[in-house]
């Protein structure tokens, strides 16, 4: 896909831009109206085709829970494989579009490796996310950070004490649930590993860490990047344990658009080592627990993934 139509949309996804805008300028780049309302569902992973594990797949089960916020009620959706168990956990923090139907797949995917995968939708403390992304965007902006993460640390606490969690949780976020990733690693001493993707960095009470780290950013990716060097400074003045993965020629990237790029090249096992965002190899770290690596891929870096999110309770 041309770069000009994923910078369009980066811009749009991180900035307050009228959604009327962002159309007009896909609709140039892409050369048509008809054009452009062909692309848009890959780049917002908002069609079925976006989904690489169905919402009723036989092997796994969901469901949709409610449970105490640190300032009201939450709301998430669980995934875990049908066997059930005591099962390593993970909580998948969304985007600024909230808990959409692709964050629901992430936790899928996990769930399809055998994790028990929780993702609190954080506007449910004000009414849940509507089906409207820019309304979406706007309510994240409202949202106050500290209770963000006094809800955060309430959902980690609500996926400890399942009855099919080992005790075990680690978060993996995007984007602005990237930098919920990092700021949820400093909020909470029991939490096992972070693995944030071009989130944003704490600039205060690094010593506080105690989860394993796991840190991928884009090249290009100025806004987010600015704040790396003090924060990779910070983590080892401090001795925490990180892995810092930066993908040179690649500029800001979504979840949804590797996805969507690797649904283009039809799928397969293919589609989930690369996504089609990071070099082949490099992808293997950048996407490790979101990908095959249980069954197909088991590099050392796809290892250490795992380890950090598992912590040791499943054979790695």
């Amino acid at each position: 896909m041309d770069d000009r139509i994923l910078s369009i949309y980066d811009h749009y996804v991180h900035s307050a831009e009228p959604r009327r805008v962002f159309l007009k300028k896909l609709a140039k780049a892409a050369g048509s109206t008809a054009a452009a309302a062909t692309i848009l569902p890959w780049l917002e992973g908002t069609g079925a085709e976006a989904a690489m594990i169905a919402p009723d797949d036989a092997n796994l089960t969901t469901a949709t829970v409610k449970y105490a916020g640190g300032t009201a009620e939450m709301s998430a959706y669980i995934a875990m494989p049908k066997a059930g168990g005591k099962l390593p956990t993970v909580v998948v923090i969304h985007e600024n579009r909230g808990l959409t139907a692709h964050i629901e797949d992430i936790a899928r995917r996990l769930a399809a490796e055998g994790f028990l995968a929780v993702a609190p939708d954080m506007l449910s403390v004000v009414g849940g996310t509507p089906k409207d992304r820019d309304k979406a965007r706007d309510m994240i902006g409202d949202l106050k950070g500290g209770d963000v993460v006094k809800n955060l640390v309430a959902t980690t606490a609500f996926a400890r004490a399942h009855a099919n969690s080992n005790g075990n949780v680690g978060a993996v976020g995007f984007c602005w649930g990237g930098q919920r990733t990092n700021m949820l690693a400093v909020a909470d001493s029991r939490l096992k590993g972070a693995v944030a993707y071009y989130g944003r960095q704490p600039t205060a009470d690094i010593d506080k860490i105690q989860a394993k780290l796991l840190l991928h950013y884009a090249d290009d990716d100025k806004g987010v990047n600015s704040g790396i060097d003090a924060y990779v400074k910070a983590l080892t003045a401090a001795g925490k344990s990180f892995e810092k993965h930066q993908y040179p020629g690649h500029q800001a990237c979504l979840q949804q658009r590797r996805q969507s790029r690797a649904l283009q090249r039809g799928g397969g096992e293919g589609s989930l080592g690369t996504h089609g965002c990071f070099p082949q190899g490099q992808s293997l770290t950048g996407l490790a627990i979101l990908s095959g690596f249980g069954r197909k891929r088991k590099g050392p870096a796809n290892r250490r993934a795992l380890f950090i999110i598992s912590r040791g309770t499943r054979s790695v």
